[in-house]
C-alpha cells in the first residue's frame, strides 16, 4: 500500500494546528459559559411561553396546579412580526441598490437588480428573514449566516438532432454561485463578550450539530481535512429548540469559527519557535514575562475561518475566505440595550404581563375545580361508631 493510501494519512496534526485549535476552543468556551449564565435559562422559557410549552420551573406557586399558558405573548409576537414583514415585503422590490453617482448608464444597477431578485427567490431569502425576525422577537437577537457554495441548477432544454422537426428534450444541468441565509439561534452562536458589535468582537462562532454524512461528503470532495471522526454524545443546551427527546444518533457537533486568530498559527509547518520563546520567557521578569505572552497570542492576528468538529478534530483552518475580509454573519436586534450585544424582544417586554396573566389564570381555574369536585380532609379513626 502507498503512503497516499494510508488510512491515517493527514490525520495527525501539526503544532501549530494543536495550538490553534487550542486558542479557539479555551476562547469559545469561556465565551459559552458566560452566555449560558446569563442568557440561557431565560431563552428556554421565553421559548416555553412562545411555544405554550409548560414545566414544573414555570409554577407561579407551589400549589399551583394549572398549567395553561396563555397565548397573549404569542398574539403580540404574531402581530409584530406581521407589521416588519409587511413594511420590507409589501410591495413589489423589497430592497433596492444605490447607482454610483458617476455612473450615466443606470441600465446596469438595473439588470443587477433582477439578477438579485431572481438569486434571492432560488435561495429563498425571504423565508430566512421571515425567520431571522422571529428569532429577533423571541429571543431579542435574530442571527443570520450567509453560505456562499457553487450549486448545480437542472432547467428543461431542447436540443436539435439534425432531423426536420424533431427534437431532444431533457434537462440540461448548468452551475451557479448560491448565497444562502441560514437562520441562526442565538442558543447556537458564540461573541466575545466584550463586543457590542460583530466588528467590535475578537470573533464569533456558530456551533450546532450537523448530520454525519456531510461532513464525510466535506472530507470526500477536499472541503475538509480527513479525519476519524465519530458521531457527536447528546447536549440539550446545544439544540435549538426544546423537545420531550433528541435525536442524536448520526450527527456531529461543528464548530465554525470566525475572526482573529495569531497568524503564526495558520501555518501548518511542523518547526514552531513557541520553545525558543518559552526559554527566553523563563529570563524575564514577571512583568516582561506577561507582555511578551500577550504579544505572542494577540500581537500579530489576522482574519480567519476555523471548523472544528466534536471539540477535537480540525476540519479546517484557512486565512478570511471573503474578498473583504467579512465575518458572514448577520445580526438583527427589534431593540438594542446599552452595554451589551444581545438585544431585547416582544417576549422580555411582555414578561411580567405575561406571567400576571398566567398566574391569574391559573388561580381562577384552580379555584374553579375545587368549587366543582370539592374535597375535604378528615381522620377517619375519630369518627363516631355508625356514624
Amino acid at each position: 500500500m502507498d503512503d497516499k493510501d494510508t488510512p491515517t494519512q493527514g490525520y495527525n496534526l501539526t503544532t501549530n494546528q494543536k495550538r490553534l485549535m487550542a486558542f479557539v476552543v479555551n476562547h469559545t468556551d469561556t465565551w459559552r459559559n458566560y452566555r449560558n449564565e446569563n442568557y440561557l435559562d431565560t431563552w428556554n422559557e421565553y421559548e416555553r411561553l412562545w411555544r405554550g410549552l409548560w414545566t414544573g420551573s414555570d409554577k407561579n406557586r407551589d400549589s399551583e396546579r394549572s398549567r395553561i399558558i396563555t397565548p397573549a405573548i404569542r398574539q403580540a409576537i404574531d402581530s409584530r412580526q406581521a407589521e416588519i414583514e409587511e413594511a420590507i415585503f409589501g410591495r413589489k422590490d423589497w430592497f433596492d441598490v444605490d447607482d454610483d453617482v458617476n455612473d450615466k448608464d443606470p441600465a446596469d444597477i438595473a439588470l443587477l437588480k433582477t439578477n438579485l431578485r431572481e438569486d434571492f427567490k432560488k435561495d429563498k431569502i425571504k423565508k430566512a428573514i421571515t425567520q431571522i425576525n422571529q428569532l429577533g422577537e423571541v429571543y431579542g437577537t435574530g442571527i443570520g449566516e450567509l453560505i456562499i457554495k457553487e450549486t448545480k441548477q437542472n432547467s428543461p432544454a431542447k436540443q436539435d438532432i439534425g432531423v426536420d422537426g424533431l427534437a431532444a428534450v431533457g434537462v440540461m444541468e448548468t452551475e451557479r454561485v448560491s448565497l444562502k441565509l441560514k437562520p441562526v439561534s442565538p442558543k447556537n452562536f458564540l461573541i466575545d463578550p466584550n463586543a457590542l458589535d460583530l466588528d467590535d468582537a475578537m470573533g464569533c462562532a456558530i456551533e450546532e450539530f450537523v448530520s454525519l454524512h456531510t461532513i464525510i461528503a466535506g472530507m470526500a470532495n477536499g472541503m475538509y481535512r480527513k479525519c476519524p471522526i465519530g458521531e457527536a454524545g447528546p447536549d440539550d443546551d446545544l439544540e435549538p429548540v426544546q423537545n420531550r427527546t433528541d435525536f442524536d444518533r448520526q450527527r456531529v457537533k461543528v464548530l465554525r469559527y470566525y475572526g482573529l486568530v495569531p497568524r503564526e498559527l495558520l501555518d501548518d509547518s511542523e518547526d514552531s519557535d513557541k520553545d525558543e520563546l518559552e526559554d527566553e520567557l523563563e529570563e524575564k521578569s514577571g512583568e516582561d514575562q506577561m507582555i511578551e505572552e500577550y504579544e505572542e497570542d494577540y500581537g500579530d492576528m489576522v482574519e480567519a475561518l476555523v471548523i472544528i468538529a466534536n471539540d477535537g478534530h480540525l476540519l479546517k483552518a484557512v486565512p478570511n475566505p471573503y474578498m473583504m475580509n467579512d465575518r458572514p454573519i448577520v445580526v438583527y436586534r427589534p431593540e438594542i440595550i446599552t452595554g451589551r450585544f444581545f438585544g431585547c424582544g416582544t417576549v422580555e417586554k411582555g414578561y411580567n404581563m405575561q406571567k400576571a396573566l398566567d398566574g391569574q389564570m391559573r388561580a381562577h381555574m384552580d379555584a374553579t375545580a375545587l368549587a366543582t369536585a370539592p374535597m375535604m380532609g378528615m381522620d377517619a379513626t375519630r369518627m363516631p361508631r355508625g356514624f
